[in-house]
C-alpha cells in the first residue's frame, strides 16, 4: 500500500436559525423558490477528519440559491482561510457537488490529495487502456474559459453491494493519486 493517507471528508449541511427580517436578509432559506421556507437557514461546510470524527473547519455562509454552488463557494473561502488543514498526508473524500477542474486545482496546489464522486454527466474520456485494478486514466476539464483547466485524474468504477445484492448502481471516483500500485482501486473505494 501506499504512503499513508489521512482521510478527511468535506460535506455541506443546513442549520435553522430564528426567523427573524435580520437572519432572512442575512442568510435565504432553501426548500422553495420564493424565500418564504419556515425558517432561514445557516449553509456550513464541515472538514473533519474521517476517522476520529473531529472537525478541523467549519465555514458557514448564506443557504439561499443552489446547494452546489453555496458549497462550492464556502470551500473556496475554506481554501483561502484554512490553508493549514490542506495537507500533503490528508486525502479527502468528497461528493458530486465539488469536481469543478479549476477547485479541485486550488486543493491540489496545497499538495493534498483528492478522491471525489463525479455526477453521471461528467465527461471522463479514457486515455489508454485499464489499468491492472481496472481503473483508467483521464481528465477533468472545466473552470472560467479564459483559464480552463484540463486535469489528469485516476478514474475508479465499482458497483454497490447491498447485503451481498448488485444494485446495478455504478459508482465513478476520481483522483490525483495516479499510482494504482500505492493506492489500488479497491483500497480506495473502500475509502
Amino acid at each position: 500500500s501506499g504512503h499513508e493517507l489521512h482521510p478527511g471528508s468535506i460535506d455541506g449541511s443546513v442549520t435553522r436559525v430564528p426567523d427573524t427580517p435580520a437572519n432572512r436578509e442575512a442568510f435565504g432559506s432553501t426548500g422553495t423558490a420564493d424565500d418564504s421556507a419556515p425558517y432561514p437557514q445557516v449553509r456550513d461546510l464541515l472538514a473533519s477528519d474521517a476517522s476520529a470524527r473531529g472537525a478541523l473547519s467549519v465555514i458557514s455562509g448564506p443557504s439561499g440559491g443552489p446547494k452546489a454552488e453555496g458549497e462550492q463557494a464556502l470551500l473556496d473561502t475554506m481554501l483561502t482561510t484554512c490553508p493549514q488543514i490542506f495537507t500533503p498526508d490528508r486525502i479527502w473524500v468528497m461528493d458530486r457537488n465539488f469536481p469543478g477542474a479549476d477547485r479541485v486545482a486550488r486543493m491540489l496546489a496545497t499538495g493534498t490529495h483528492v478522491l471525489i464522486r463525479v455526477k453521471s454527466d461528467i465527461a471522463l474520456p479514457q486515455i489508454g487502456g485499464f489499468l491492472p485494478d481496472g481503473s483508467y486514466y483521464s481528465y477533468l476539464t472545466g473552470g472560467p474559459a479564459a483559464g480552463r483547466w484540463c486535469l489528469k485524474v485516476r478514474v475508479i468504477e465499482y458497483q454497490v453491494d447491498v447485503d451481498g445484492q448488485d444494485t446495478g448502481e455504478l459508482f465513478c471516483l476520481i483522483t490525483d493519486l495516479c499510482d494504482h500500485v500505492s493506492y489500488p482501486a479497491a483500497q480506495l473505494a473502500a475509502a
